[in-house]
């Protein structure tokens, strides 16, 4: 496009003009004193403003650790996705304006950056009228725009990947020793500030070194990337080292490769309009295109137009050699990268026989180098014969490199390239059809309206009715969803108001122990129904239950839960009616304190329960329960063999596959032992303790059919009980 003609005022206020037009349409928040975008992940940010607050201006205390999530060994904040950096940004706001305000500003002037940013990138190369289309559809795309409900950090991020490609840009065109300084500082910088917003920072970040293209290595480019990676390294100390200090506190536990996988973006999913646009033809056109999941990994839909515009520059690219060259690099490496670890379709592993060698090799060496992230040692079934892309061996090969685990978001690198590139392919195009495509383009990325929602400060009065009451040192409450734990901002909100704690939690990483509750409960969907429950939420100090009641399936949890004898139905509680971040019912049970002699969870090998105790059937019986912790327990045992004239009964206990102890029955007698189990052979988790006995016969044969009972009996317990 031509230069807009005017007053130079005009000509530069224009943009600005449009900027906000659109930035209107999208933004429905009229007050932003008392309402945000959204809850969920925006009440992660709420939460960590007041949290920082509270801990340094009013407990003067660590704002990196708390108790009342993920009990009952508490979590450590600075794994939380938004970093210290980002909280403590917002104190000075908070302090002027209130939360909401606080949010709301961060989340503006990230937007504003944003297209400023992408509007001086691509005005180096490109007419005004250009620059500003290419900066309005970067920065409203929906997978930026949607970052304003919830993910600031991300849409931080975002905003400042333009100013880092200009800089990395210029450093690549500079020849001046002094201004190749001043551009090295400028890099590093904005490149460590990124990091302070978001840790995804430090590999996206590095990535636009790319834009030099061969230039790259050279030993002079090579150092100039040091100098500015040891800038950035240093500037984001404050978000970085709570981190790591956190998650080895924490324990966090590693979903696996397998976890990452779902997490790629499928590849008939980026080029796409949004499957969420606001105009309904093209939200249900870009669904006929992909029909795979419509979570993070398929909603990066960079836009069908942005695609053929792109590609279009590509090709003028290659035939003008044009010095642009660098943001065919960026665009190819952020996409491929944005694809994950395989290739996929629809959400699906495209697969071929021939890939298979392939595959199971790269496999083998992440098992050799990343035991815990590839843990076995043949492939995982969804990976089998998949076709494997560079994320996959980055994952094997780079250190820490799995923990950007929305690997989807690389994709939003390439956008910075896409639209420089399609912004080239405008410039070529007849006036006409120049504008009409622009049209066509700012149609397509139209953000989808935000609503704003007021700032939850009044708890659903099921946490209202909690907040009154008293929980006894180590209780806590656990909030369920079907299937399993409510692990959501809510959640994490609900603390503030309520001030009990939870052994449900937020955010993308999770404890070990808080891992292992989660993965039991939705392991086992009739796990409410069993008596034997109970001894799973008293080893986690659970008082009361708090499910919310989302759907039907969460009214067939509570019926289990009502004719359960291990717990005491409540009350449900109704949600409020004014506009509320829990806008349904919550009922509430208590865990009843029950002393059972048999308080470990029994899997096979055993008989049905009777008044004294429990017999064990067969030659080997599997029992169990969850630890939240790495710790030493006692197992205390009472047990009597079934007796046989002439045979000597022998049990050998093992936990987890260890020896613990082994006993032989002289005659008949109640043995009493108690068992030290060492906290070496206590796992996070799931602990089983088994029982190997010498022989497991049925009365019916000992008494030759005298007694008709045909269970094949080898031990009785009367008491079988772990404890701390």
């Amino acid at each position: 496009m031509k230069k807009i003609h005017g007053h130079p005022v005009l000509s530069r206020l224009i943009p600005w003009v449009l900027f906000w037009a659109l930035f209107a349409w999208g933004w429905r928040v009229q007050n932003i004193f008392t309402h945000i975008p959204g809850y969920g992940d925006a009440l992660e940010v709420l939460w960590g403003i007041l949290w920082y607050y509270d801990s340094i201006f009013i407990r003067h205390a660590s704002p990196f650790f708390t108790a009342l999530v993920f009990h009952p060994l508490g979590w450590h904040t600075a794994t939380l996705a938004h970093t210290p950096f980002l909280f403590l940004l917002t104190l000075p706001l908070f302090l002027v304006g209130g939360l909401a305000f606080a949010y709301n500003f961060l989340s503006v002037l990230s937007m504003v950056i944003s297209f400023a940013g992408c509007f001086r990138l691509v005005r180096s190369f490109a007419s005004s009228s250009t620059a500003t289309v290419a900066a309005l559809v970067y920065t409203f795309v929906d997978p930026h725009w949607f970052r304003l409900g919830g993910h600031l950090h991300t849409a931080w991020l975002l905003g400042l990947f333009p100013w880092m490609a200009l800089a990395v840009e210029r450093l690549g065109q500079s020849s001046a020793p002094q201004c190749e300084k001043r551009l090295v500082i400028a890099a590093g910088l904005i490149w460590g500030l990124a990091i302070n917003f978001s840790l995804y920072g430090i590999f996206m970040g590095a990535i636009f070194f790319v834009l030099w293209g061969s230039r790259l290595l050279s030993l002079k480019r090579l150092l100039q990337v040091i100098s500015a990676a040891v800038i950035a390294m240093t500037l984001s100390l404050i978000s970085i080292v709570p981190y790591v200090i956190s998650i080895r506190q924490d324990a966090l536990h590693v979903h696996g490769v397998e976890h990452n996988l779902w997490w790629g973006a499928s590849l008939n999913s980026l080029f796409i309009p949004s499957v969420y646009h606001p105009l309904t033809v093209i939200q249900r056109f870009a669904r006929n295109l992909y029909s795979g999941p419509y979570n993070e990994s398929g909603a990066i839909n960079l836009g069908l137009l942005t695609g053929f515009l792109a590609f279009i520059g590509f090709i003028v690219a290659i035939k003008t050699k044009s010095r642009q060259m660098g943001l065919v690099w960026l665009t190819l490496t952020g996409i491929i990268l944005g694809l994950g670890l395989l290739l996929r379709w629809n959400g699906e592993v495209v697969r071929h026989p021939a890939f298979c060698p392939l595959t199971a090799l790269i496999w083998t060496l992440g098992h050799i180098l990343k035991p815990g992230l590839f843990a076995t040692t043949q492939p995982n079934p969804v990976f089998e014969c998949g076709i494997p892309l560079p994320g996959l061996v980055l994952t094997t090969l780079l250190p820490f490199w799995e923990s950007a685990r929305t690997v989807s978001r690389f994709a939003l690198v390439g956008m910075v390239g896409a639209v420089g590139l399609a912004a080239m392919a405008l410039e070529k195009f007849p006036k006409l059809l120049r504008y009409l495509a622009a049209l066509i383009w700012l149609i397509e990325v139209l953000p989808r309206p935000i609503h704003g929602v007021p700032v939850p400060f009044q708890p659903h009065p099921a946490y209202a009715w909690l907040a009154d009451r008293e929980l006894r040192p180590g209780e806590s409450i656990m909030d369920l969803r079907y299937p399993t734990l409510f692990i959501d901002g809510r959640t994490l909100w609900a603390t503030l108001l309520h001030h009990k704690p939870t052994a449900s939690g937020v955010g993308s990483f999770w404890p070990e122990h808080a891992f292992a509750l989660w993965n039991h409960l939705l392991g086992n969907p009739h796990l409410l129904s069993q008596e034997e429950s109970v001894l799973i939420f008293q080893q986690y100090g659970i008082r009361y239950i708090f499910l919310h009641m989302l759907s039907d399936k969460e009214r067939a949890m509570w019926d289990m839960i009502s004719k359960n004898p291990s717990f005491r139905p409540l009350d449900c509680f109704e949600p409020l009616r004014e506009p509320t971040a829990w806008p349904w019912p919550i009922c509430v049970a208590e865990v009843l304190d029950t002393q059972r002699p048999i308080n470990l969870m029994r899997q096979e090998g055993w008989s049905g329960p009777e008044d004294w105790g429990v017999w064990s059937e067969g030659l080997r019986s599997r029992a169990g329960w969850i630890s939240p912790a790495r710790q030493d327990y006692r197992l205390r045992i009472g047990a009597f063999p079934f007796c046989v004239p002439d045979r000597r009964q022998e049990m050998v206990v093992k936990v987890n596959g260890q020896e613990m102890a082994r006993y032989r029955w002289q005659e008949c007698e109640l043995w009493e032992g108690e068992i030290l189990i060492p906290a070496s052979a206590v796992r996070i988790g799931w602990n089983e303790v088994s029982f190997e006995y010498a022989y497991a016969l049925s009365p019916a044969e000992v008494t030759q059919g005298q007694n008709g009972d045909r269970r094949m009996l080898s031990v009785g317990f009367t008491r079988l009980e772990v404890t701390r």
